[in-house]
């Protein structure tokens, strides 16, 4: 018989599996924000902090996260400073979720963005992490799965792949709440890139895409 920390990770591998595959996100996100970090709680911060700025402020740890988000999301911005999606909520059909957030230790590449169109860098309260994948899911063998072999080899993935795109995307649940951008005016912090260090590299996405005659997306850097 299966341990309870079996199931509970069985269960978040199969969550995972859908976000990474085709089920609606902002659903699987709830599911997977609920499951949280448990014993693992420290662990995930510490690496979080590994990989990012931090600073304190009002007595806890604050990491420098980033995320990339579409026009639909705009009126969260509340000026150039502030990222601010408290009591936000997202429809599914009938059913109502908190809108749990993606952040990431990196910026986004402009040229993966799809149809997002803001890029930020902001300080995120260590209270408002829910999840990072990375240490979440750590010790799940995805190989021991079919679908997971079968998602590998379709997206050419490699042979960890969903492993893998969780290495490389380094994804943070983050609870909703309001969050100070690091602005481009502001110092910005020796360790990590930040949101409007990419501008440049979009630039020169922008130059080659119209010497092919294509029009590249305007992508907002804060």
């Amino acid at each position: 018989m299966a341990t309870p920390l079996v199931k509970k990770a069985h269960s978040l591998a199969n969550l995972v599996h859908r976000w990474v595959d085709y089920e609606p996100k902002h659903f699987l996100r709830d599911k997977i924000a609920k499951i949280g970090l448990g014993a693992r709680r420290k662990e995930a911060l510490d690496s979080v902090a590994k990989k990012t700025s931090t600073r304190m402020n009002n007595g806890q740890r604050e990491f420098l996260l980033h995320r990339s988000f579409g026009d639909s999301e705009s009126s969260y911005l509340k000026g150039l400073h502030t990222y601010d999606n408290v009591g936000a909520n997202r429809n599914i059909g009938r059913r109502k979720f908190k809108a749990w957030t993606s952040w990431s230790t990196k910026p986004h590449d402009p040229e993966d963005m799809n149809d997002r169109t803001h890029l930020i860098s902001a300080w995120v309260p260590e209270s408002h992490i829910t999840s990072y994948l990375p240490t979440a899911t750590k010790g799940i063998n995805w190989n021991d799965h079919f679908a997971f072999r079968k998602l590998s080899n379709k997206v050419n993935l490699g042979p960890n792949g969903i492993g893998e795109v969780i290495k490389w995307d380094q994804e943070v649940i983050v609870h909703p709440g309001k969050f100070s951008i690091l602005h481009h005016s502001e110092p910005k912090p020796k360790f990590h890139y930040v949101a409007f260090d990419l501008r440049g590299h979009m630039n020169d996405v922008s130059k080659k895409l119209k010497q092919q005659g294509i029009e590249a997306k305007k992508v907002k850097f804060y």
